[in-house]
């Protein structure tokens, strides 16, 4: 393996520690080769005990913590991605887990995949706290992340939207294009979004 990772994950947080433990224990646990992949962590101006849960991964040479003081999802994401040293950036919501397979299959992608992609999306499934609502459809539950395209890679097609949860891009197309708009994004009680969207569309637009 190489002395530098293949895939750098950035999982960007504010004030969720008790939800970021599990994200990154999910990415601890994949099954790619650990030597291919880092973890960073942007603790965008957390005030609760981010900080403290990330002193306990200081022996994991894996983890790399950043800390982003300017508040702001994309903000997070490219100091994330600026500070990266994969080919490939995996973004994990700080809210999410990992299935165990995410990196192998992403890399399988950016590897297999011809002409080689610049961005890749997958499956998010929604974990409910209490029974789903009947009149919650699948249609309906996208607003709340929901993504499935089904289980064979394919390109997207218009209208398919690459979400933050769980999506990949090079590296070499964000530096190209300098990552996320930071006029997108949510930012404290902003939730105004569609910085993925509008990447996604640069990135098409660019030939990507």
């Amino acid at each position: 393996m190489p002395d530098t990772p293949i895939i750098s994950v950035v999982i960007c947080t504010h004030n969720r520690a008790p939800l970021l433990e599990k994200a990154i224990e999910s990415v601890r646990r994949q099954t790619l080769n650990p030597a291919a992949y880092e973890i960073i962590v942007v603790d965008n101006a957390s005030t609760d005990g981010t900080a403290e849960l990330l002193k306990n991964y200081a022996d994991d040479s894996r983890i790399r913590p950043l800390s982003e003081t300017v508040i702001g999802l994309s903000r997070a994401r490219n100091t994330g991605w600026q500070k990266a040293r994969g080919t490939y950036i995996g973004y994990l919501d700080d809210d999410a887990v990992a299935d165990e397979d995410w990196l192998k299959s992403a890399l399988w992608c950016f590897e297999n995949v011809t002409p080689a992609p610049d961005g890749l999306g997958g499956l998010i499934r929604l974990e409910w706290e209490t029974a789903r609502p009947d009149w919650m459809t699948d249609e309906l539950s996208g607003a709340l992340g929901h993504v499935d395209w089904g289980p064979v890679p394919r390109r997207l097609v218009p209208g398919e939207k690459i979400v933050g949860a769980n999506c990949f891009f090079s590296r070499r197309r964000l530096a190209e294009l300098r990552g996320f708009d930071e006029q997108l994004g949510r930012k404290r009680r902003c939730l105004l979004s569609g910085e993925e969207t509008f990447l996604q569309q640069r990135v098409e637009a660019a030939g990507g």
